[in-house]
């Protein structure tokens, strides 16, 4: 039984939509397991577009699509160094998290940018605190190896 105030999600979709379609695609519906899915998600991904904010993690309908295009459009765009996905900046900067202030004081400083859900999929650095994908782990604290070798100058003899 649901929730007391919420909606059976079987029952709220209690009406039928019946179209004619071709031979070919009724013997194709037919052959499905579960052909009102197929049509339902069919539908759903005509009538939306992968959301250009955060380049198609999620959807959204088309008219908003085109809108929020316009909108970012001007915006500049970092992408994460662990999944790709490209972020606003300016959407960024405006998060005020524990966590959001340390992902962007990285990135600010020079350091790799991590979305939100990637960040905690990454390690500290023991020797200088970055957070860093565990696969690049390795070539991360090499570098401080080879950062850290100074050349002696030439003493002069007297």
């Amino acid at each position: 039984m649901p929730a007391k105030g919420k909606p059976d999600a079987a029952k709220s979709m209690q009406r039928v939509v019946t179209f004619k379609v071709e031979e070919e695609v009724a013997a194709f519906l037919d052959a499905m397991p579960n052909k009102s899915d197929f049509i339902r998600k069919a539908l759903l991904n005509a009538l939306l577009e992968p959301c250009p904010v955060c380049n198609g993690k999620g959807s959204v309908p088309r008219s908003l699509a085109r809108d929020l295009e316009m909108i970012f459009k001007k915006k500049e765009f970092v992408p994460c160094s662990f999944c790709g996905y490209e972020f606003p900046l300016d959407s960024e900067k405006s998060r005020k998290g524990d966590a959001d202030r340390e992902r962007l004081r990285q990135y600010l400083g020079g350091g790799d940018f991590y979305c939100d859900e990637c960040y905690g999929k990454t390690q500290e650095c023991t020797d200088c605190g970055e957070h860093v994908v565990q696969t690049r782990m390795s070539s991360h604290k090499k570098q401080h190896r080879l950062t850290s070798v100074r050349i002696r100058p030439h003493q002069e003899q007297q």
